[in-house]
């Protein structure tokens, strides 16, 4: 028995063996973290500088433990105390960018509870401290350490900035790996507030990091390339590079990525794809991703979501955005998503206007000057448009210049700062402008009339993508005052040129002078192809003319190409859109049951609206069903109505039925 206690006792005395680091690694591998962690402290017990570190993360990462910054840094400087480098480091990335979640103030009593034992787990920042731990770290070669330090030099965190030393620091992290500083070193070399780009480093830098696997290198990259500055890579290169960028949960990455598609660069156009990345970005809080899926719905996707589009850019301009409170107030302007309301749009693109953006301060002004949601004001109008052309609009001096002339009569003594302004306008890049000085030098209104001038303001505005001024400058052409040079052909050359463009008036203009012969030798074939295409360009004019000729001769009296169907889509298309010309040729289709079937309601109501437009014909025309009870019930009352408001357009047959109904 004494035997059997004294071995006992000898082993009692025994220290245990220390764990090894295998049997560390093990334990965290299967997760067994109450079994690593003690395992850990018998290591950092004995001063073990790894172990102390790796308690560190222990709470940095919250492994089987309430995750806690302030403990992690206690570690952390105790493995640092005990020499561990990697501590070094740690602790000068913790210094620099700071961990967890700081109180606010204002907060309630129980929300400041909960802040405050939040604030006991976390680690402010101090950038002292940080300067201290990366460059001892940096001097024993940390890329890390290297990187942040380089960091702390570009922004002067804690010591004075100095770009040189930066892009050392930044060059050694890089060299032995560092994505972060890889990634830097493309940022800093991209461009900066001192430096001239250098995209090739750029490149370079960027393509190694995006290889290491980082998002916002890969994105980098990706929009080096998009904008033409990588010496290599394609659209679709940019576009892999956005999605890997996107899928690690880049916000940017999903903005652009969603605008690839949007646009069909470096793969397929999918609108409804663009709209899922415009979301997922949105959702996470990119501003241009909300404002890019707006106008998605509102401009590009069909059928046109403006319900949709007008709740996204009320968000947006309810947290302020001056672009959301601009286009929420456009929508109102046009009741497209909400109800048409000038004074709720002139509210919201006052508020955009505070905050100076210009198109909203523009649009203001014109609001200002035709009475629109505000009393109509010249003045004010004026100061506005003033404040425009200050934020960089092209059009203001021109709109300003037009408020004035409705206000003076030519050869007025405003006519010099009249046309000082058209041509501030036209030097910032107005076609507005150039084409208004044209027709200033083409009537000799305000300006001595000079065809060669005016043909080179017109010229001017085509430079800048107007088509109204090669319009112009086509007839200029075609009647032989444009001196460079003055023929026909070139004429009816610039119109085909605007035609092509879809100008609506050229395409008329084309029509007619080869059913005329002017300026050419007649030619139906052409000008029945020039009539057709104003027509599917929306021209109501052809679309009436066509119905008029399948009026008088039917399906063979039209261009080869137009169908019947053809033509009364185009003509309801254009009585839609208001022309009363097309809706008087509507209803008499209607009401003689031609092509259509006969429907008197249907006839009265097209007659209707051209008659409340004005036009003299519908009038009459509704004076006449009106007497006779002809498809309505007869009112005579209001038949006299409509006649006298024919007669006073000087309608014969009007005056002619209120005389004899006067008898």
């Amino acid at each position: 028995m004494i035997k059997n206690l004294t071995k006992w006792m000898q082993g009692k005395g025994r220290p245990a063996p220390l764990p090894t680091p295998a049997d560390l690694d093990a334990a965290f591998a299967r997760q067994d973290f109450a079994a690593a962690i003690a395992l850990t402290r018998q290591l950092a017990d004995e001063g073990n500088a790894a172990a102390l570190y790796r308690l560190g993360e222990v709470f940095e990462h919250g492994l089987g433990v309430l995750q806690d910054f302030g403990q992690a840094l206690e570690w952390y400087e105790k493995a640092a105390e005990a020499g561990f480098e990697n501590a070094w480091a740690k602790l000068g990335d913790f210094y620099l960018a700071g961990r967890g979640t700081r109180s606010g103030e204002g907060a309630d009593a129980d929300k400041a509870g909960a802040h405050r034992l939040l604030d006991m787990l976390s680690v402010q920042p101090d950038h002292a401290k940080a300067l201290h731990w990366n460059r001892k770290a940096a001097q024993a070669g940390q890329a890390a350490a290297q990187a942040h330090l380089a960091l702390q030099y570009i922004y002067g965190l804690g010591i004075e900035a100095d770009r040189d030393e930066a892009e050392r620091l930044f060059l050694s992290a890089a060299e032995q790996g560092s994505v972060l500083a890889q990634r830097c070193l493309g940022m800093l070399y991209a461009g900066g507030e001192d430096k001239a780009a250098q995209y090739d480093l750029a490149e370079r830098w960027f393509r190694a990091a995006s290889e290491g696997g980082d998002a916002a290198a890969c994105m980098a990259l990706a929009m080096l390339i998009i904008n033409g500055h990588a010496g290599s890579g394609t659209d679709e290169d940019a576009y892999h590079l956005l999605g890997k960028a996107a899928d690690e949960g880049n916000v940017e990455a999903m903005l652009y990525l969603g605008s690839l598609y949007r646009d069909g660069r470096g793969t397929a156009q999918d609108l409804s794809v663009a709209e899922t990345w415009f979301r997922r970005a949105s959702v996470r809080g990119n501003r241009n991703a909300t404002l890019s899926l707006g106008f998605l719905l509102t401009e590009m996707i069909e059928p046109r979501d403006y319900v949709s589009g007008a709740s996204i850019f009320r968000e947006a301009a309810e947290q302020g955005d001056p672009v959301g409170q601009y286009v929420l107030g456009k929508l109102y302007l046009a009741g497209l998503g909400v109800p048409q309301d000038d004074e709720k749009a002139y509210g919201w693109l006052a508020q955009a206007a505070e905050q100076e953006l210009m198109q909203a301060i523009e649009t203001l002004a014109a609001l200002t000057a035709g009475g629109r949601g505000v009393e109509a004001n010249t003045s004010a109008a004026i100061r506005l448009f003033e404040r425009a052309a200050e934020a960089g609009s092209i059009d203001a001096p021109y709109h300003k210049a037009m408020l004035m002339m409705g206000q003076t009569q030519p050869g007025a003594a405003d006519d010099a700062a009249i046309i000082a302004l058209l041509k501030e306008s036209a030097s910032r890049g107005s076609a507005a402008a150039c084409i208004q000085l044209g027709v200033l030098c083409a009537s000799g209104e305000r300006l001595a009339q000079d065809y060669d001038k005016a043909a080179r303001f017109y010229a001017s505005a085509a430079k800048l993508g107007s088509v109204d001024g090669l319009f112009n400058l086509a007839f200029l052409r075609l009647q032989g005052l444009d001196p460079n040079p003055a023929d026909a052909r070139g004429g009816i050359a610039l119109l085909e040129e605007a035609a092509a463009q879809g100008h609506g008036p050229a395409l008329w203009a084309l029509h007619n002078i080869y059913r005329e012969g002017r300026y050419t030798a007649a030619d139906p074939m052409k000008a029945d192809f020039w009539l057709a295409e104003a027509a599917r360009q929306g021209s109501a004019a052809a679309a009436t003319r066509l119905a008029e000729r399948l009026d008088e001769g039917g399906q063979g009296a039209l261009p080869a190409d137009v169908t019947t169907a053809d033509v009364l889509a185009w003509l309801e298309q254009a009585a839609l859109r208001g022309d009363t010309g097309a809706q008087v040729r509507m209803g008499l289709l209607y009401a003689g049951g031609r092509y259509v079937p006969q429907d008197d309601e249907t006839a009265f109501r097209w007659m209707h609206g051209a008659a409340e437009a004005g036009h003299v014909f519908a009038q009459a025309w509704m004076g006449d069903v009106l007497f006779r009870g002809q498809g309505v019930i007869r009112d005579e009352a209001l038949a006299m109505q409509w006649y006298a408001h024919a007669a006073a357009q000087g309608h014969e047959g009007a005056r002619a039925a209120l005389g004899s109904t006067a008898q």
